[in-house]
């Protein structure tokens, strides 16, 4: 029983230390990533985005060109696939996916596993 409660106190003093470690958002903005795709980058209309807010309750939704992102005023239009070379010379995904704010129309740009402060919602 011993080993239970001390390893149930070790992982959740692990998660308060990685909480107090994680940037907040900028006044004004919530912190938005898009995670992963799926699909063929030739058809970017038929493919799924995997989008995850960091914010205030956000929920991991996987979404198309065209859907809003749950709880915000911010519309998927556009996916764009890039390869980088890194430094150790291979190639990395470097895609980007554009949102546009629909009352601004501010564009968005959210590049792949990349955490990006947005306007709120």
């Amino acid at each position: 029983m011993k080993k239970i409660i001390s390893a149930v106190w070790l992982i959740l003093s692990i998660a308060a230390c990685l909480a107090a470690d994680a940037p907040t958002p900028a006044p004004g903005t919530f912190r938005i990533k898009f995670q992963a795709y799926d699909g063929d980058p030739k058809t970017p209309e038929k493919m799924e985005f995997q989008i995850n807010p960091l914010d205030a309750g956000g929920r991991t939704s996987f979404l198309k060109l065209g859907d809003f992102i749950d709880g915000t005023k911010l519309r998927l239009i556009k996916f764009e696939f890039k390869e980088v070379k890194n430094a150790s010379g291979q190639r990395e995904d470097a895609s980007e996916l554009t949102v546009r704010d629909t009352v601004t129309g501010k564009a968005i740009i959210l590049p792949l596993a990349k955490v990006v402060d947005s306007p709120a919602k």
